[in-house]
């Protein structure tokens, strides 16, 4: 339902069923969540998915330009101070697929650039 919302700020219960299962009656419903939020969310289940909840604080993303000058969409994933001793070694390249996956379905060719940073890191940064 939620990859419904990014297209705009309605979305629609498709039948009964559906609609029996949350209690509404099908038609359109106003979305609890605007489309930035509804998409932050979807990066972060899918950076979690691979990193751990305990891992990730929170996801911003940003337009950006990759190496070649094309359209990129930078996603800076805020992780938590000890997360680097939980991380498996291939979890990063994990997630940066699955978060290509969620990307494609959305029919979204941008390049994916993901940053990992520490909320100590982010203000240092801010502060230079």
């Amino acid at each position: 339902m939620i990859s419904r919302l990014l297209a705009s700020n309605m979305w629609l219960l498709r039948s009964k069923k559906e609609a029996s299962k949350v209690k509404l009656k099908a038609g359109f419903y106003r979305s609890p969540l605007s489309p930035k939020n509804a998409f932050e969310l979807l990066l972060k289940r899918a950076l979690t998915s691979e990193l751990g909840t305990d891992n990730i604080v929170r996801v911003e993303y940003a337009p950006a330009s990759d190496s070649l000058g094309r359209n990129a969409l930078k996603i800076t994933a805020v992780i938590a101070p000890d997360a680097i001793k939980r991380i498996s070694e291939g979890a990063p390249l994990d997630a940066l697929v699955r978060v290509q996956e969620l990307l494609s379905t959305m029919r979204d060719d941008r390049t994916t650039i993901i940053e990992y940073a520490t909320e100590a890191e982010l203000a240092q940064d801010a502060g230079s």
